[in-house]
């Protein structure tokens, strides 16, 4: 089983690191694998913000859609980056911040592993900051790798909200059910689903949480 330290690692290096990937190639006499570079999360999301913003002039039914997406992708880059910057204020008190927040993050990383190390640390937080670095790798996915999207009904159990905006022209229900692509290797319906909030941003993951949320909305309806 991983520790908490392995999976901070992880999560921070899928937001921050080039990764390498195969690419398995074949032909009738041989099979070619070549290696392609891979850009980290944050490094995708900044991509597909000036993609967005450079396509413009090509009818107005996909400049909406890209404005759509200027709008959310650009809020998340901006809350991505202050959270970044608060990460490196907290665990590197005294550094300069980086230009970039994947620089930031990386840097907070190491004052992190060096407060655990001079016991500074109480290596109970580190869930804490695994679930908001999470929170950064879900919300970049979703606006990369958008998932099949079912609104319901009934009020936030966190919130209290039943509404919310959708982007800055459309609004709709604040729970939502979302669905992934199988591809990520869960291994039932449940697993390959999230509940959020649209309003609070509070996330239900997995199977006992999505179950726990059925429960109280279910508990909610009027007799």
């Amino acid at each position: 089983m991983k520790t908490a330290l392995e999976q901070l690692r992880e999560v921070i290096d899928e937001l921050t690191t080039i990764t390498s990937v195969d690419i398995r190639q074949e032909s009738e006499h041989e099979i070619v694998i070549t290696k392609v570079a891979v850009q980290p999360l944050i490094g995708q999301l900044r991509t597909a913000i000036a993609s967005s913003v450079a396509g413009g002039g090509q009818g107005s039914n996909l400049a909406s859609e890209r404005n759509v997406l200027n709008a959310e992708a650009l809020d998340l880059y901006d809350r991505i980056e202050e959270g970044a910057v608060k990460l490196l204020t907290i665990y590197s008190p005294g550094a300069v911040p980086y230009l970039l927040p994947e620089q930031n993050i990386r840097q907070a990383s190491v004052g992190i592993y060096k407060q655990l190390l001079d016991g500074t640390l109480d290596e109970a937080r580190i869930p804490g900051i695994i679930r908001s670095v999470e929170g950064w790798s879900r919300a970049i996915n979703r606006i990369l790798n958008p998932p099949v999207t079912l609104e319901l009904m009934g009020s936030c159990p966190e919130c209290g909200e039943t509404h919310a905006k959708v982007n800055e022209s459309e609004s709709g229900r604040a729970l939502i059910i979302e669905w992934h692509n199988p591809d990520h290797g869960f291994s039932n319906a449940l697993q390959n689903c999230l509940a959020r909030c649209r309003s609070c941003r509070n996330v239900w993951l997995g199977d006992l949480q999505l179950r726990e949320l059925a429960y109280v909305l279910e508990a909610k309806e009027p007799v």
